[in-house]
C-alpha cells in the first residue's frame, strides 16, 4: 500500500510539472506575440488595428490585434481539459464511491462543528489559536 501511494504521489507531481511547463510556455508565447505586435504597431505608425465596416459610410469601430492575441491565448488556457480525471472516475467502484461519500460527510461535519465553535468564541481567540506555534 505504501508503494502504491508513493507512486501516486510521484505521478501527481509529474502531472503537475507538465501542466506548469505548459502554462509557462503559453505565457511566454503570449508575451512574445504581444511584444511583436507592439513593435509592428510602432514601426507602422500605430495603424495595424482591424477596421470594422460601417453601413453608414462613417468610420466604424476597430479591433486591436493585441486583444485578439489575449483572447486566443488565455481562451486556450481556460478550455484545456484534463483527460486523466475522466479515466480516474470511470474506474471508480462502489467501495471507492462509498468511501468518498463517507469522507465528504466527515469533512462537512468537521466544517459545521468548526463554524459553531467559531460563532461562540471571540475573534481574537480564534486568531491566537490559528497562529500559535506548537
Amino acid at each position: 500500500m505504501c508503494l502504491h501511494s508513493s507512486v501516486d504521489k510521484a505521478l501527481a507531481e509529474i502531472q503537475r510539472n507538465k501542466l506548469l511547463l505548459f502554462f509557462l510556455h503559453v505565457n511566454a508565447l503570449f508575451v512574445t506575440i504581444v511584444f511583436s505586435l507592439q513593435q509592428v504597431n510602432a514601426d507602422s505608425g500605430g495603424n495595424i488595428s482591424i477596421q470594422l465596416p460601417c453601413a453608414a459610410g462613417v468610420r466604424g469601430a476597430s479591433i486591436e490585434p493585441i486583444s485578439n492575441a489575449f483572447t486566443a491565448v488565455f481562451g486556450v488556457l481556460l478550455t484545456d481539459k484534463d483527460d486523466d480525471t475522466t479515466a480516474d472516475t470511470a474506474d471508480t467502484d462502489e467501495a471507492g464511491f462509498a468511501q468518498d461519500v463517507a469522507r465528504k460527510k466527515e469533512l462537512w461535519s468537521n466544517l459545521t462543528r468548526r463554524r459553531r465553535e467559531q460563532e461562540f468564541r471571540p475573534p481574537n481567540t480564534v486568531l491566537e489559536e490559528n497562529f500559535m506555534y506548537n
